[in-house]
This record gives structure tokens, C-alpha cells and sequence, in this order.
């Protein structure tokens, strides 16, 4: 048994269908490779659901609903938040959250694409007390090895195994996680096998992911269990964080895999606290230098102290943009707020130090991706020049929560292996 089993062995039609699902495949890995260092894990299409377009070309308010239930999913990451009961009634009358729907050309015909409002989307989940992911989500590349039942080992690859990659991809992509599987060509043949997931040999891996922009990799060993079915036993390597579990089994291989992808979801989500990642760091990515904000009639760019100096003396908090008394901002918000304790040299529990912040546009994009974790749940700016901000983040867990999860989104990394909140924004 070879990899090549997985493969359709239909002829016709079919072929074309698994032909395009290839080409689909290898330019969405291409493209990763190419614009993966500009993305840093942003996650555009959030708020939009794709569903197979009726015989008689009118949407149902079935094809709403499900379709309202993949952006719930997708904006939150959290499988089952379509059954809270606060979204139920919603999830009935799904008309009112959109926002607009075209159709589209598919391969096998025609889809139709939903959009939702936004603002209506996240007071729902608000309402129902559900945390939002935001839109820097971690790209997983997960390497699948199985063993077969004769004792022969291979790796799953995106170009041999076509369909199976792609139903993965979609499963992750309806929990809004742009999901990688590696195209086993030549190149990546040449650095990995089957028996180095086996042996728990994963440098090679490791050295792999940079080739697809990941900021985590998983790796999955999947073999016939005992009383029949599959089992498959998964290492997730994370920014901060190491994890391995056994996922549930299943009869089907695919059904099995699935499981195993939604697991590793969930410990995107919900970075584990576990043992150290040291000696195997997670790959990460380079992304691209943010540009400089423009000054006034030309001039040369507006640094942050600069802007900083214009408000406050040096060293001093940035005051608030209203006078209202400090409450933790939504997350996304693009509010300030001002320091309780204008200390301008201690961290407090809840303080989170960030170096490299040379512009403006640094600086909104270490307080947005702060702002997009889902175990946080206010940022607000305490202490702003000499290239660093501070800011006080409420955060569910602490800000050891807070180091497993920020070296995800390849946007900041940790400046102390030792100290749990002070991070360094990556160029």
C-alpha cells in the first residue's frame, strides 16, 4: 500500500474534477510560499460563507443558516457556537445579518456567496458571550504519516492525494484557519520521510515549514487500531508551546484525520501550558516591514516618539483620546487609554512591554494583533517612546497565556525566554 491508494481511480469527468482540485492545491501552496511573508497570518473573508447553489438558482433559508453557521464558527474558531442558545434564535431568522450574496462560478457548477454584517455578527457572538478570534489566525502545515496494515509507511502529500487535501483545508477553513498540506514533490522528498515522524525525528520537518510561510506545524501518525478503524497520535508545535495527544479514532482514515485537525485547531485557539518547545522551536515567518508613516507635505516619516512627544513629555503616558474613566476596549478597538500608574520603568502583572515600535504603523500593529488574540479582552496603551510601547492587557490565563499564544501570528516574538511579557514586534 503506497500513497498512490488514496488517489481516485475514476476516469471522465471525474478525473477533470480531481485535475482541477490539483491545480487548486498547488497554486493555493505556491501562493503561500510567495505571499506568506506579506500576509502574517491575516485572515480577510471572515465574515463570508460559500454554499453549492440550488437546480433552482434561489437561496433557501437553509443555505443562509448554514451559511450564517460557518462565519460563526469561522469569526469565533470555536466549533459548536452555532448551539448556544442565544444564537439559535438568530441562526432562524439568518436574513437579518445579511448583508449581501452573489453567485459565483464553481468547478462542479455554481455557488452562492454570502456575506454578513459584521457589526451584527459580533454582537451576536457578544450577546452570547462568546469571544472573537480576529483575523491573525496561525497557519498550520501538517505533515500526515501513515502506517499501513502490512507495515509500510508513507507520507500524505497535497499533489498525490488531492481530495483528502483538500476536504482538510476546508475543514479548517470553516473554522477560519488557512490550513497548509505540503505538496510531497520533489523538494520536500528530498528533506522528509515517513520514518522521520515515526523515529520523532521532526528538525526535518521543522526546516520544511519555512518553505510554506507556517507559523505551526503539526505532525500526525495515523495506523489501523487494534479493534479495527484508525488511530492517529498528533505533536503540535507552537509558537511558545509543545503539545501531543491521541485524537479519537474513527473507521473511515478521513473521519480519523478530521479530528485530528479539529483538535489541532483547538490548541491554536487555546495555546496548552506545556513543556518547553526549546530544543525544537516552532518555525516561524518573516513578515514584511510594515512602510513608514508618511509626515506632513512630505517630510521624512513620523516616528512614534515624535508623535509621542507632541502629546506628552517624553516618557510620560499618552493621555486618552476621551476623558472617559478606563475600561478595557473591545477587542479590534482602536482606543487608548491612560495609565493608572505612570511608572516609566516597572511592569505591572497585566503590563506587556513591546520593542521595535519605530512608527506609527508599528505601533497599530502590535496593539491590533494583541487585540485580535482570543484570550484577550481589553488592550489599552499605558507608556509610549523610545521605541517600545506598554500597554495593560486584560488576558484570560495571565500573560504566561499570553506567551504561549503570541509567537503564532509571526507578528511578535518573545525578547525574554525568561520573562513572560516582554515581546519584540518582528520587522
Amino acid at each position: 500500500m503506497t500513497n498512490s491508494m488514496l488517489m481516485e481511480t475514476s476516469t471522465g469527468p471525474r478525473r477533470g474534477a480531481r485535475e482541477a482540485a490539483v491545480q487548486r492545491i498547488v497554486w493555493l501552496a505556491l501562493a503561500c510560499c510567495l505571499i506568506g511573508a506579506a500576509q502574517a497570518g491575516t485572515v480577510t473573508d471572515l465574515y463570508e460563507s460559500r454554499v453549492a447553489a440550488r437546480s433552482s438558482g434561489i437561496a433557501s433559508t437553509e443555505d443562509l443558516s448554514a451559511a450564517l453557521r460557518t462565519v460563526l464558527r469561522r469569526v469565533s474558531g470555536r466549533r459548536t457556537v452555532p448551539d448556544h442558545p442565544a444564537i439559535a434564535a438568530a441562526l432562524a431568522e439568518p436574513d437579518a445579518l445579511l448583508l449581501q450574496q452573489r453567485y459565483e462560478a464553481a468547478v462542479d457548477g455554481q455557488q452562492i456567496a454570502f456575506t454578513f454584517d459584521r457589526k451584527q455578527v459580533d454582537g451576536l457572538l457578544d450577546l452570547a458571550g462568546v469571544r472573537r478570534w480576529g483575523s491573525y489566525r496561525p497557519t498550520p502545515l501538517v505533515w500526515i504519516a501513515i502506517e499501513a496494515a502490512n507495515g509500510e509507511r508513507f507520507l500524505v502529500g497535497a499533489t498525490e492525494s488531492p481530495d483528502l487535501s483538500e476536504r482538510l483545508a476546508q475543514i479548517a477553513d470553516a473554522r477560519g484557519v488557512p490550513l497548509i498540506v505540503p505538496l510531497l514533490d520533489l523538494e520536500d522528498r528530498s528533506r522528509v520521510s515517513a520514518d522521520d515522524a515515526w523515529s520523532g525525528s521532526v528538525a526535518n520537518f521543522q526546516s520544511s515549514a519555512s518553505r510554506y510561510g507556517a507559523e505551526a506545524l503539526a505532525v500526525a501518525r495515523v495506523k489501523p487500531a487494534l479493534g479495527g478503524g484508525w488511530e492517529s497520535h498528533w505533536t503540535l508545535f507552537g509558537g511558545e508551546f509543545q503539545d501531543d495527544w491521541q485524537a479519537a479514532s474513527a473507521e473511515e482514515l478521513e473521519d480519523a484525520l478530521v479530528a485530528g485537525i479539529h483538535d489541532t485547531i483547538d490548541r491554536l485557539l487555546n495555546p496548552p501550558a506545556s513543556k518547553s518547545t526549546e530544543a525544537t522551536p516552532a518555525p516561524t515567518r518573516t513578515t514584511a516591514p510594515a512602510a513608514p508613516v508618511p509626515g506632513a507635505g512630505g517630510q521624512a516619516p513620523l516616528t512614534v516618539d515624535a508623535a509621542a512627544a507632541q502629546v506628552a513629555p517624553t516618557g510620560a503616558p499618552v493621555p486618552d483620546r476621551t476623558p472617559a474613566p478606563f475600561a478595557p476596549t473591545a477587542v479590534g478597538s482602536d482606543g487608548a487609554g491612560q495609565s493608572d500608574a505612570p511608572d516609566a520603568t516597572s511592569l505591572g502583572e497585566s503590563d506587556v512591554e513591546i520593542t521595535g515600535i519605530k512608527t506609527l504603523g508599528d505601533f497599530a500593529r502590535a496593539k491590533d494583533y494583541l487585540a485580535s488574540l482570543p484570550i484577550v479582552s481589553g488592550v489599552r496603551l499605558r507608556r509610549l517612546g523610545g521605541g517600545k510601547a506598554v500597554f495593560d492587557v486584560e488576558v484570560q490565563g495571565g500573560v504566561g497565556a499570553l506567551a504561549r499564544s503570541v509567537g503564532l501570528g509571526g507578528v511578535l516574538r518573545r525578547e525574554d525566554q525568561i520573562v513572560d511579557n516582554r515581546f519584540q514586534l518582528v520587522p
